[in-house]
Formats: structure tokens, C-alpha cells, sequence
């Protein structure tokens, strides 16, 4: 059904589709207000497959809300985990200016305590490359006490052949607390725009020094729709891609959502 209302609103406007997966970062800005964007995903790591979803909708011109749920399907089926995020884009990222933005979130799964936390969110957008980069503050239940989590990531795009893009990423856990060794992760992927709001990625990622906290490796795949569900009105100014030059925002392949640790809010980037 909500495919069908993204195909059906097409017909009058088109917003482009700008999806946060499937590399560990975010950009700074945020869904055009109006549309509403819908991202499937699936994740292959030893001994585990999942699923995830996220459905973004923008409230406003630099807010957006996002519902994401992510399920184990194999070898165990979990019940899942929802997170809820709203990101709130400070400065605007246009070619050659730094844009800022800050996301708080929380995440909820059955038998388990709720985490909560915020992306903290700079971007740099240079002719077709960008540049993302992210520091996620993670609140952990640790011996009955919240304890706090850093997550660095660091993102660039760039464009291929024609309406293919790719990016590569380094990314790393760093816990605060019981001294846990910090892991690291590298990842490579490509995004392709099959249609103006249809992108269809896929991400490979490499996990080091701690396997407890980062998969040793990962492949991901995932399609992302995207429509108006209130169309902009004739006057609207266009809002700036994450590139900021008027150029298709999904050709530098930086297409992130999902952080791909088994985390509940991993679904939302």
C-alpha cells in the first residue's frame, strides 16, 4: 500500500531519492519536507541474516522524522527493534559549505532495556564528492548503570559511470567503560539510480580487533523509494542536494542507513 501511494505520487512531483544506506554515516541534510521516503534492506554476515526498514518523512525544510525496525531472520527469528529519530539539520550543505546537523534517537526492542543517544552530523560537499562525517553517542545499559558509547565515522562519495556512484568508509566502536577493546570497520559500496526516487545499493564491510562488537565482514543490499505526500506548491524553491551544486545527490554513492553492528538503531543512517 504505502509503495503504491510513493508510485502514485509521482505523478506530480518527483523528489529525489536520498537514502541513508547502506554505508554507517549520515549527511547533513534532511528529507524535503513533504516527501516521504521508504528504504528495504537485507544483511548477509556469519551465521546471521536480517532485515531492516526505515521510512523517513520530512516535517520541514530542516527537520525530518525517521521510523526504523530491524529483525534477525536466521538462524534465530528475533522479535525486532524500532528506533525513532528526528534530525534537525542546522546548516545547510551546499558546494563548498559545510553543513551541520544533530539527530537524538530512541531505540526500543522486546526484553530489552531502551538505548537512546544522538548523531552529531558535519558535511562537505565538493563539486561531486562528499564528505561525511559522523560521531554517534550511544547510551549502553553496563552492570545496571547507563554507560556511554562513541561510534566514528568517517564517509566519502563519489561518482563511477554514469548514474552509478560509490563510496568508502572507515568506521570504529570506542566503549567508555569495563576497558572493552575499541574495533575498527572499513567498507566499500556502490549506489545505483535505476529512476529519480528509486536507488538500488549494495555494501560490502570488513570488521577488525574486536569481532565482538564488529562482524568480521558483511554484505549488504537494499532498494529505496521515494514521493511526495504533500506535493511542494508551485512557488516552492527547490531544495539543495547533498552535494549542493543541482547535481543528482546519489551519484557520489554515498547511499548510508544502517549501521550494520546489530545494533537497534542501525537502521536509521
Amino acid at each position: 500500500m504505502l509503495l503504491a501511494l510513493l508510485a502514485g505520487s509521482v505523478q506530480a512531483a518527483t523528489p529525489t531519492a536520498n537514502p541513508g544506506r547502506p554505508s554507517f554515516s549520515d549527511n547533513a541534510a534532511p528529507t524535503d519536507a513533504g516527501a516521504m521516503e521508504l528504504e528495504l534492506g537485507t544483511a548477509f554476515e556469519p551465521e546471521m541474516f536480517s532485515s531492516n526498514y526505515v521510512l523517513k518523512f520530512g516535517l520541514h525544510k530542516r527537520v525530518d522524522f525517521r521510523l526504523g525496525f530491524e529483525q534477525a531472520m536466521s538462524p534465530v527469528y528475533a522479535p525486532g527493534a524500532f528506533t525513532f529519530l528526528f534530525k534537525g539539520t542546522l546548516i545547510q550543505p551546499r558546494d563548498r559549505v559545510l553543513g551541520a546537523a544533530i539527530a537524538p534517537y530512541l531505540s526500543c526492542e522486546p526484553g530489552a532495556d531502551p538505548g537512546f543517544g544522538a548523531y552529531l552530523i558535519v558535511s562537505y560537499p565538493q563539486g561531486d564528492v562528499q564528505i561525511d562525517a559522523n560521531l554517534l553517542i550511544e547510551a549502553i545499559r553496563y552492570n545496571d548503570a547507563f554507560q556511554f558509547q562513541l561510534d566514528p565515522v568517517l564517509t566519502i562519495g563519489f561518482p563511477l559511470v554514469g548514474d552509478l556512484g560509490g563510496y568508502v568508509e572507515a568506521y570504529g566502536i570506542i566503549p567508555t567503560y569495563n576497558e572493552i577493546q575499541p574495533a575498527l570497520g572499513l567498507a566499500f559500496g556502490l549506489g545505483y539510480e535505476a529512476r529519480k526516487n528509486i536507488v538500488i545499493d549494495a555494501g560490502f564491510d570488513a570488521g577488525f580487533l574486536n569481532n565482538d562488537l564488529i562482524s568480521p565482514w558483511k554484505v549488504q543490499l537494499g532498494i529505496t523509494f521515494s514521493g511526495y505526500l504533500i506535493p511542494p506548491g508551485n512557488d516552492a524553491t527547490p531544495e539543495p542536494d547533498r552535494n549542493g551544486n543541482g547535481k543528482n545527490g546519489k551519484k557520489n554513492g554515498k547511499k548510508s542507513g544502517g549501521n550494520g553492528r546489530g545494533q537497534p538503531n542501525s537502521t536509521l543512517r
